[in-house]
């Protein structure tokens, strides 16, 4: 509840009984402490309560300004206690990736598929956000001492190249020949293509494999997958690092940790997804895409409830700057 000044002086009539305009009576406010005449100003620069003095003396008693009846106010103390309870409880069963600093995230947590613009602002739905939703069953091969030995080191690196969890370096192979697929047949080189995972076309554009489409799928050594993760955008590496982090905790069930990696294989898909069309285009066209809005800015929050996960995934569009993305 916002608080206002101590003192209030009720509202006088502007005119008397002959119509004649009266003065207005002065309203006067106060400005220093009851107890210890501290200037209430100051109680704003600190981090508490405005008017409260350090003193500890609080001019609002927010019991009297509610005119609540003991009753009234016992049923909210007790609603509120079951609340939290709730709350403890129910945060126990959630992970959230990816809210730091984004309040805009917040705002948009109950958000449906359909996110419609603010009530101030009527009309298409909103552009800027994109909702999707997965439910996701427990799978007990995908958890091992590998994933987590995996997660720690992505957690850990600074240069971000990385090596990936089988499950999702196959996602990707999938994730780039389904972008490479919308450019011209001939727009790539034999080897460009079985990088890429595109069928192969008589046509090509070049004979050589050009070194940016080399380095853009992940690549296999042995049973291990490699990636430079360098392309995605510093956002999605932030979250990327925090939900491998989560992975790796001690403390993280088998189920936990399924519901993970799924939120990360989403994750990284989707970043790579924007950051291959971007590169693509470049290379292709020889020049920078249009800097159009991208889905870019990601966050999850992760739902777990017996031996299933529930994931709502979040992608915010935002400007990019596609020469350091």
């Amino acid at each position: 509840m916002s608080r206002v000044h101590a003192q209030w002086v009720p509202f006088k009539p502007f005119s008397d009984a002959l119509g004649e305009p009266m003065p207005m009576a002065s309203m006067s406010t106060a400005s220093k402490c009851e107890r210890c005449s501290t200037p209430l100003w100051k109680s704003v620069v600190r981090d508490s309560p405005i008017l409260l003095c350090s003193c500890g003396f609080d001019p609002v008693d927010l019991k009297e300004i509610l005119h609540e009846s003991p009753d009234q106010i016992a049923k909210r103390v007790a609603m509120i206690r079951r609340y939290l309870k709730w709350a403890e409880k129910s945060r126990g069963s959630r992970d959230a990736f990816g809210f730091e600093g984004s309040p805009f995230f917040w705002d948009h947590t109950e958000s449906s598929g359909n996110d419609r613009k603010p009530w101030w602002k009527p009309g298409a739905p909103a552009v800027s956000l994109l909702v999707r939703h997965t439910v996701a069953s427990f799978q007990a091969s995908c958890v091992d001492g590998e994933l987590t030995r995996i997660a720690r080191d992505i957690s850990e690196t600074k240069e971000f190249f990385i090596e990936l969890p089988t499950s999702i370096a196959s996602s990707m192979r999938s994730v780039s020949s389904a972008v490479a697929s919308q450019f011209p047949e001939d727009a790539f080189s034999a080897r460009e293509r079985v990088l890429l995972g595109l069928e192969q076309h008589s046509g090509a554009a070049t004979e050589r494999a050009r070194m940016p489409i080399v380095l853009l799928p992940a690549f296999t050594v042995t049973t291990r997958a490699f990636f430079d993760g360098r392309i995605l955008s510093m956002k999605a590496q932030m979250i990327i690092r925090e939900i491998s982090e989560a992975i790796c905790r001690e403390d993280c069930e088998p189920e936990r940790m399924y519901g993970l990696l799924v939120a990360l294989e989403r994750i990284v898909c989707r970043a790579y997804a924007e950051a291959v069309n971007i590169s693509l285009t470049r290379v292709v066209s020889r020049s920078n895409p249009s800097p159009i809005g991208k889905l870019w800015s990601p966050a999850v929050i992760v739902r777990y409830k017996r031996e299933k996960t529930f994931l709502r995934f979040l992608w915010m569009r935002e400007k990019v700057n596609h020469e350091n993305p």
